[in-house]
């Protein structure tokens, strides 16, 4: 179900990894393919903490392994509101994005569409 109660586009998330099933700050398991798109997203989200470029940046090539970047604002945008899913998002999410959002600091997408 998207944030409106409608249903998600049908096969769009694959579970990979199903993790804890614990909200709030994610322990690094749980991993779901968004299959329109090929990436791989985490299923809980993190603590942004001060919300800078540097510091999501560091944080996602620290805790969420090799390979691994943050998305754009526009990639975050796209699986949240209208294609936000609960069975795939367990959990109400936030993330940082890689793009500028001005003096250092970056955009943040969550669940519902909001940005910040």
């Amino acid at each position: 179900m998207d944030s409106s109660g409608n249903p998600a586009p049908a096969g769009r998330y694959v579970v990979l990894d199903p993790g804890t099933g614990i909200c709030g700050p994610s322990d690094g398991t749980g991993r779901v393919k968004d299959t329109t798109t090929g990436l791989v997203w985490n299923r809980t989200d993190y603590e942004l903490g001060s919300g800078s470029q540097a510091d999501a940046d560091l944080f996602c090539r620290l805790q969420a392994g090799p390979g691994a970047r943050l998305p754009t604002k526009d990639e975050a945008l796209a699986i949240s509101g209208d294609s936000y899913d609960s069975c795939a998002f367990p959990c109400p999410w936030v993330t940082w994005t890689s793009t500028s959002a001005g003096s250092g600091q970056a955009w943040s997408v969550f669940d519902d569409g909001r940005t910040h």
